[in-house]
């Protein structure tokens, strides 16, 4: 393993793990953190710390599992489990599963609402129509492009969220304070969960492992602390804005506080921005989760058109009967599958 990387190999490495933070950044992450912003001012803010924090420690060992080992969380779970059943592996797939189900609900409610915003529509028929276009999309295959675009759209309102940020900033003394000291209002329990579950999002831990294959333990670690630092810098960010909502907290109150700090057009940009979500994350762009639903699911040997087939070629296949060298076109990384054996070792590594 070489001791010091290039420029080149750790601008890769952090571009590379950017999936993660982009996969925590959503509509459930956004909206936790301006309602707890707009709920509870800074008293929240040492969450944020906390999460990101337990997000690169985490997802570290994740990765530092597959680099030792050359199998993914999935196939070491599984084999660890052998001599005891399935029955952990089938728990946990299913866990994923909902998981997974739940955080595309999430995407096509941001979606929803960012529509809404837009165009006034009855949330009922825009619900239908989103749902059809998924459908439509996912028909198609490739969705590169659009995901590409509305990934622009998804940058642009998060530097319009640090943009507002950075003109709430409270006194530097409070802010760091914030960052560091728990504190726990009364009735913000729920939200507390909420923001460690949307920064952590423990089914990433299934992602972040399938992905590093291939990787130095060097690139591995500087990917993951530059890109999950720089998730949670956003988060900060958007809790910090949610200070200047005034009333009930609401989706069109948020937007009202991005046109009067950034102009006219910061309402649309927000606006568009959750429409972006639709299919501006990791399972929009490749369609394929790799680690996820389908990592687990494979290794239990769940039948492939129950967990579905990916992008990736990473479908739901028998222990030792995945096929050899898939190729992510999403992130543009091969992975080698198991070969046949119990031990699930692997045919290559790059």
């Amino acid at each position: 393993m070489p001791k010091s990387l290039s420029f080149r190999s750790g601008l890769g490495s952090i571009l590379f793990w950017s999936v993660i933070s982009a996969a925590f950044i959503g509509p459930g992450s956004v909206t936790a953190c301006a309602m707890a912003g707009a709920q509870f001012g800074l008293s929240l803010l040492w969450v944020l710390t906390f999460a990101t924090l337990g997000t690169v420690w985490l997802q570290e060992a994740a990765a530092r599992i597959t680099i030792a080992t050359g199998r993914d969380l999935g196939q070491t779970i599984a084999l660890a489990n052998k001599e005891r059943g399935k029955a952990i592996p089938v728990a946990l797939f299913c866990a994923v599963a909902l998981g997974c189900a739940a955080y595309q609900a999430g995407n096509i409610l941001g979606a929803v609402s960012g529509l809404v915003l837009l165009t006034g529509w009855p949330m009922r028929w825009v619900t239908v129509g989103l749902g059809a276009v998924c459908l439509v999309l996912l028909a198609i295959g490739s969705t590169r492009w659009i995901a590409n675009f509305l990934g622009l759209i998804v940058f642009a309102m998060g530097g319009a969220f640090v943009y507002v940020a950075y003109g709430a900033t409270p006194p530097a003394v409070e802010l760091t304070k914030a960052l560091v000291v728990p504190s726990y209002p009364a009735g913000s329990l729920l939200l507390i969960n909420g923001l460690i579950g949307t920064t952590i999002v423990p089914y990433n831990l299934f992602f972040g492992s399938g992905i590093s294959q291939g990787q130095s333990l060097a690139e591995m670690r500087l990917g993951i602390w530059v890109a999950v630092v720089l998730g949670g810098i956003i988060s900060v960010a958007l809790l910090i804005a949610g200070l200047l909502v005034t009333g009930d907290f609401s989706y069109v109150h948020i937007a009202d506080v991005m046109r009067d700090r950034v102009g006219a057009w910061g309402g649309w940009l927000f606006a568009f921005g959750w429409f972006s979500f639709l299919v501006d994350r990791p399972a929009g762009r490749c369609r394929h989760r790799p680690g996820a639903a389908g990592l687990v699911g494979r290794v239990v040997g769940v039948p492939g058109r129950l967990a579905g087939r990916d992008g990736c070629g990473a479908g739901v296949w028998p222990v030792g009967l995945q096929p050899d060298h898939h190729y992510c076109a999403g992130s543009g990384h091969q992975r080698h599958s198991a070969t046949r054996g119990d031990d699930f070792s692997f045919s290559g590594r790059e």
